[in-house]
Protein backbone atom coordinates (compact mmCIF):
# COMPACT_ATOMS: atom_id res chain seq x y z
CA UNK A 1 0.00 0.00 0.00
CA UNK A 2 1.38 3.68 -0.92
CA UNK A 3 -0.22 7.04 -0.73
CA UNK A 4 0.98 10.11 -2.57
CA UNK A 5 0.87 13.75 -1.07
CA UNK A 6 1.40 16.77 -2.61
CA UNK A 7 3.35 19.15 -0.81
CA UNK A 8 5.35 22.35 -0.39
CA UNK A 9 5.70 25.19 -3.09
CA UNK A 10 7.55 23.12 -5.42
CA UNK A 11 4.26 21.28 -6.52
CA UNK A 12 5.65 17.92 -6.25
CA UNK A 13 3.84 14.45 -5.31
CA UNK A 14 5.68 12.28 -2.72
CA UNK A 15 4.83 8.60 -2.76
CA UNK A 16 4.77 6.47 0.66
CA UNK A 17 4.83 3.01 1.66
CA UNK A 18 2.16 3.05 4.24
CA UNK A 19 3.74 -0.13 6.08
CA UNK A 20 7.08 1.45 6.93
CA UNK A 21 6.65 4.82 5.66
CA UNK A 22 9.40 5.36 3.48
CA UNK A 23 9.49 7.38 0.59
CA UNK A 24 9.11 5.43 -2.64
CA UNK A 25 9.21 8.12 -5.10
CA UNK A 26 8.90 11.77 -5.76
CA UNK A 27 7.76 13.66 -8.63
CA UNK A 28 9.29 16.14 -10.51
CA UNK A 29 7.99 19.64 -10.16
CA UNK A 30 4.45 20.13 -11.36
CA UNK A 31 3.02 22.73 -13.22
CA UNK A 32 0.30 23.18 -10.46
CA UNK A 33 1.38 26.00 -8.45
CA UNK A 34 1.78 24.13 -5.40
CA UNK A 35 -1.83 22.77 -5.83
CA UNK A 36 -4.83 22.99 -3.79
CA UNK A 37 -5.82 19.78 -3.78
CA UNK A 38 -5.80 16.18 -4.88
CA UNK A 39 -7.93 13.16 -5.01
CA UNK A 40 -8.11 9.16 -6.41
CA UNK A 41 -10.23 7.69 -8.73
CA UNK A 42 -9.91 3.97 -8.45
CA UNK A 43 -12.54 3.47 -11.51
CA UNK A 44 -9.58 5.46 -13.99
CA UNK A 45 -6.50 4.28 -11.69
CA UNK A 46 -5.78 8.13 -11.47
CA UNK A 47 -4.64 10.71 -9.64
CA UNK A 48 -6.36 14.60 -10.31
CA UNK A 49 -4.49 17.34 -8.70
CA UNK A 50 -5.98 21.13 -8.59
CA UNK A 51 -3.96 23.67 -9.28
CA UNK A 52 -3.85 26.94 -7.28
CA UNK A 53 -4.02 30.24 -8.49
CA UNK A 54 -3.18 31.87 -11.55
CA UNK A 55 -4.27 28.45 -12.65
CA UNK A 56 -7.35 27.50 -10.83
CA UNK A 57 -9.41 26.11 -13.60
CA UNK A 58 -6.92 23.58 -14.50
CA UNK A 59 -6.77 20.25 -12.56
CA UNK A 60 -3.86 18.06 -13.97
CA UNK A 61 -4.47 14.21 -14.68
CA UNK A 62 -1.51 12.05 -12.75
CA UNK A 63 -0.34 8.52 -13.46
CA UNK A 64 0.06 7.07 -9.58
CA UNK A 65 2.77 4.19 -10.48
CA UNK A 66 5.17 7.10 -12.61
CA UNK A 67 3.88 10.02 -11.00
CA UNK A 68 3.45 11.62 -14.19
CA UNK A 69 1.35 14.67 -15.86
CA UNK A 70 -0.88 12.39 -18.69
CA UNK A 71 -3.27 15.68 -19.26
CA UNK A 72 -3.86 18.94 -18.10
CA UNK A 73 -7.88 19.55 -17.85
CA UNK A 74 -9.51 23.15 -18.13
CA UNK A 75 -12.64 23.42 -16.69
CA UNK A 76 -15.44 26.05 -16.98
CA UNK A 77 -14.91 28.01 -13.62
CA UNK A 78 -11.87 28.13 -10.60
CA UNK A 79 -12.17 25.52 -7.96
CA UNK A 80 -9.88 24.88 -5.03
CA UNK A 81 -10.65 21.48 -4.23
CA UNK A 82 -12.21 18.17 -5.55
CA UNK A 83 -12.76 14.89 -4.41
CA UNK A 84 -14.22 11.82 -5.82
CA UNK A 85 -17.35 9.50 -5.18
CA UNK A 86 -17.30 6.42 -6.05
CA UNK A 87 -20.38 5.21 -4.78
CA UNK A 88 -21.89 8.21 -7.30
CA UNK A 89 -18.95 7.79 -10.04
CA UNK A 90 -18.98 11.76 -9.86
CA UNK A 91 -16.54 14.26 -8.86
CA UNK A 92 -17.13 17.16 -6.11
CA UNK A 93 -15.76 20.58 -6.07
CA UNK A 94 -15.56 23.68 -4.31
CA UNK A 95 -15.35 27.17 -5.94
Amino acid sequence: ETSAVSGGGGGKIVKVDLSTWETVAISDALPTYHSNDMTYNPTTGKLYVVHNKPQRTKVSVIDPETLTVENIVTLGQEIYCMSYSPERGQYVIGH
